[in-house]
């Protein structure tokens, strides 16, 4: 193979960004499956998104920098055999404010976010204040419509999982 030229004048070296919440909007979503784990979990349906900051006054270098990597399941089961928890999933509708269908009560088209119940540890259906979180519930929405739409993140700094060498997480998302 002959030489190759690349053009490196766009690229910059890694850096953490500091931990806070950032303003996002979403650009990228792969539909994948979770990874096969040896203890027979994983190979559930998810959703990896990828966000660009957006709007951040007090540091503008960290305008249109990418942060990949959010990872949804919407569906599947655990290792016991239950269905996952879908809370990731309820939160970023709720803050990309995509429209969604409560199959169960029939509210159809809501842009209301599901309620967070703190206490309780669930999601309520503004519509009509079941749990989003029992058994046979089911909502409808469309994948496509979280493109392009603006969320906030929180991003937190951590460790590699292989290294001491520091990475960052987006820990949750919520409306902007």
């Amino acid at each position: 193979m002959g030489k190759v030229t690349s053009d490196t004048s766009g690229s910059v070296p890694f850096t953490v960004i500091p931990a806070g919440w950032y303003p996002a909007r979403l650009v990228r979503m792969e539909k994948t499956v979770s990874k096969k784990q040896p203890d027979g979990t994983g190979g559930n349906p998810m959703f990896v998104f990828g966000f660009d900051i957006t709007g951040h006054n007090e540091d503008p270098r960290l305008n249109n920098r990418q942060v990949n990597f959010y990872n949804v399941v919407y569906g599947g089961k655990d290792k016991n055999g239950a269905p996952n928890n879908l809370n990731r999933l309820l939160e970023l509708i709720g803050a990309a404010g995509v429209p969604w269908d409560h199959v169960n009560c029939g509210a159809i088209d809501q842009t209301a976010a599901p309620v967070e119940d703190k206490d309780m540890g669930v999601y309520l259906c503004p519509a009509c204040s079941k749990s989003l979180n029992e058994d046979g519930t089911q909502i409808a929405y469309d994948p496509d419509l979280f493109k392009g739409r603006m969320i906030k993140m929180q991003i937190t700094v951590g460790k590699s999982l292989n290294s001491d060498e520091p990475r960052n997480e987006i820990r949750r998302v919520r409306a902007l």
